[in-house]
């Protein structure tokens, strides 16, 4: 694998990037960063935006970065909280190499992602999006937990993406320029990269899976109540009747998926779990990603 893994570093150069606001666990972030800059093929660049002031304890991690990695990390700070949307534009609008590579603040990216992604788009130079598998995990067993699958190849994932989304977003890395050609990310309260993933593959982007794990996500009670809120699910609904205005998926495609938040909403967070968990995951072991 040694000599592959130097003809990929000769070949192409990645930028990684994150966004992070003040709710972010110290620990956690800090972890996050780490298992991106420890990569067995490293970033070129590290994007890293702020959404709004941090804190102390947040800044305190990124000094840390920036004297490790002084000609990698480039740090954006917004003054005020703009969203999601905004600052992901702003990260990839600041990220110098074609391909980059996204991050979630609170995960964790296996030692090979990044060198399983750029290998993928060195042997198909058509490639816009490659992304994989997650494992979703709760508190410090990140060996274990819920296995979420996706689609392989690019007519699964056209198809897939009628009715749910076709990456798992925190794996994706993709063509910086492909994402920007389509106005790049929407400032939506929730769905905003199922969106904008749609829009480029509406565009002619083509998109594939790498079938591993390629990052290890926590979840928390927060993430199943978010799915209770209005303002996410009528987001979604938003989200799904664009698609079908655009001809990309077809009525009953939002009409099954629209009562579906709906239903999420209102049913009580337990059932969503355990719905979840035996309906939408597998179980997860330790030696998914080899």
């Amino acid at each position: 694998m040694s000599e592959n893994r130097e003809s990929v570093k000769q070949d192409i150069a990645y930028s990684v990037m994150m966004l992070v606001y003040f709710k972010a666990d110290p620990q956690e972030f800090d972890q996050a960063i780490q298992s991106m800059m420890e990569q067995t093929l490293p970033p070129d660049e590290f994007v890293l935006v702020c959404d709004g002031p941090i804190g102390e304890p947040l800044e305190a991690v990124i000094r840390k970065y920036e004297q490790l990695y002084p000609q990698k990390f480039n740090v954006i700070r917004i003054e005020m909280k703009i969203g999601i949307g905004p600052c992901a534009n702003r990260a990839l609008n600041e990220c110098r190499n074609e391909i980059v590579v996204r991050m979630d603040a609170d995960d964790i990216s296996v030692p090979n992602r990044c060198e399983l992604e750029i290998a993928e788009f060195l042997a198909d130079p058509e490639l816009d999006i490659v992304g994989g598998y997650i494992v979703e995990f709760e508190g410090d067993d990140e060996k274990n937990g819920l296995l979420r699958e996706v689609p392989l190849e690019h007519d699964e994932l056209l198809k897939y993406a009628r009715r749910r989304i076709p990456f798992n977003n925190v794996t994706v890395a993709m063509r910086r320029d492909r994402a920007l050609a389509v106005g790049g990310f929407f400032s939506l309260a929730r769905g905003e990269d199922y969106e904008m993933y749609c829009r480029m593959l509406i565009n002619g982007a083509k998109g594939k899976n790498i079938p591993k794990v390629l990052v290890r996500c926590r979840v928390n009670e927060d993430a199943y109540a978010r799915r209770r809120q209005w303002s996410h699910t009528s987001s979604l609904i938003n989200v799904r009747w664009q698609l079908y205005k655009r001809g990309f998926s077809s009525f009953i495609d939002f009409l099954v998926m629209s009562c579906s938040h709906i239903a999420i909403m209102l049913l009580p967070t337990g059932f969503t779990k355990w719905l979840y968990s035996r309906h939408l995951r597998k179980k997860a072991d330790g030696e998914t990603n080899q």
